[in-house]
């Protein structure tokens, strides 16, 4: 039986918007540092790649190598401060979380920073629905087993489900310590063998796998049911989900 739910942040509940490296550009500005912002947003991308763990002192150590710099850690700071009121969401996001954690125990297990990804939350009205939230500046980073561990703990695996954007950090990572996963793919990055999600006996789908149908669907999902052929209720099947979809369409 699934007890927790263990999230992904960036892309899988908050969606990193083109836009919002503009606040490097214009950080750099203030700093007076003629360099290109789109450089120190790829190193910033590049940090779960290149180390263990994170922290400041590394950022600003690989910012200032990479492009011959002399930033000071104010730099990092004012970042954080940005950084921290980006959070835009889906607007059922909200709705899924609150059944959710009715539900399931959530937490997020990110590879950046703790306060700035707790920080969003916040700012997005959805950290109340978390438990914990497990930082790269905390623990290793994904997609190192002790990473999955830490977030499981002290659950068995096989009481843990992962949610996350990411084939290498997310899925293959968690995969790799023995959890089931769930690929959330809002840009179409992950390969895909299939369309369509196909969808039968509808009729007797439950609420949760309702909830990550929506998670997962990108308008490719077709149901095919008979709502008066429903005996699963026993099971939480739950018809009216069926119905809800035959009235509106």
């Amino acid at each position: 039986m699934i007890k927790k739910l263990i999230f992904d942040l960036d892309n899988t509940l908050i969606i990193w918007k083109d836009e919002y490296s503009l606040e490097l550009k214009y950080l750099l500005e203030e700093y007076k540092v003629d360099t290109d912002y789109k450089k120190v947003d790829k190193i910033i991308d590049d940090l779960e790649y290149k180390h263990d763990t994170i922290s400041k002192e590394i950022l600003l150590n690989d910012i200032n190598n990479n492009l011959k710099l002399n930033l000071d850690i104010s730099f990092i700071d004012e970042l954080e401060k940005r950084q921290s009121k980006l959070s835009f969401i889906n607007n059922d996001l909200i709705d899924v979380l609150d059944y959710l954690s009715k539900k399931y125990e959530l937490v997020i297990l990110s590879n950046y920073f703790t306060n700035i990804q707790k920080n969003r939350l916040k700012n997005a009205k959805i950290d109340k629905y978390f438990t914990k939230v497990f930082g790269g500046d905390e623990i290793k980073l994904k997609p190192r087993p002790e990473a999955f561990l830490k977030a499981i703990y002290p659950n068995k695996k096989e009481e843990c489900l992962m949610i996350g954007d990411s084939l290498k950090m997310d899925i293959e990572g968690a995969l790799n310590v023995g959890l089931k996963v769930i690929a959330v793919d809002y840009f179409n990055k992950l390969p895909k063998s299939d369309k369509y999600i196909l969808i039968d006996e509808y009729q007797d789908t439950n609420d949760l796998q309702e909830t990550f149908i929506k998670l997962l669907e990108n308008d490719n999902v077709y149901m095919v049911g008979d709502i008066k052929q429903s005996i699963y209720r026993f099971r939480n099947a739950n018809p009216l989900i069926f119905k809800d979809k035959y009235d509106r369409y």
